[in-house]
């Protein structure tokens, strides 16, 4: 998954935390996004991933879509995408199908909420030897 926005330091006590560093997210191909669909088209959706540039992501970009079976995504909806293609001058193409054309846990998310918090706000934390990105009490 592309959620470094830094570098993470992880102590022998088991503490760890990110080391912000400035710059914005630049999206490279056969990286793992998730997404936020902002615009909803006829042939594709629009899709927030915190580049600079929105994502585009077609409606036959998914497992088992046809022109008579497409997703019905609105505005709001949460999906987890592979990049096929990006570049500074265009936005960047995601599909939710892997190479074989399986989803591969890649899809529209269902349930829960997507939060955007600035590279200042986050910190990293271990338990269980899971490690995952919160965001700081303020």
């Amino acid at each position: 998954m592309s959620t470094c926005a830094g570098t993470m330091d992880i102590q022998a006590s088991g503490g760890a935390w990110l080391e912000v560093s400035q710059g914005r997210y630049i999206p490279a191909a056969e990286e793992t996004v998730l997404g936020t669909v902002v615009e909803t088209h006829a042939e594709n959706y629009a899709v927030d991933i915190g580049a600079p540039l929105r994502a585009s992501l077609g409606v036959l970009a998914f497992e088992g879509a046809s022109k008579h079976n497409r997703p019905k995504l609105t505005v709001g909806s949460l999906v987890h995408a592979r990049i096929l293609s990006s570049s500074d001058a265009k936005e960047p193409i995601l599909a939710c199908v892997d190479d074989a054309g399986h989803a591969g846990g890649l899809g529209v998310l269902a349930g829960g909420r997507g939060l955007h918090p600035s590279t200042s706000q986050l910190n990293v934390s271990t338990s269980c030897g899971i490690r995952w990105i919160h965001q700081c009490p303020q």
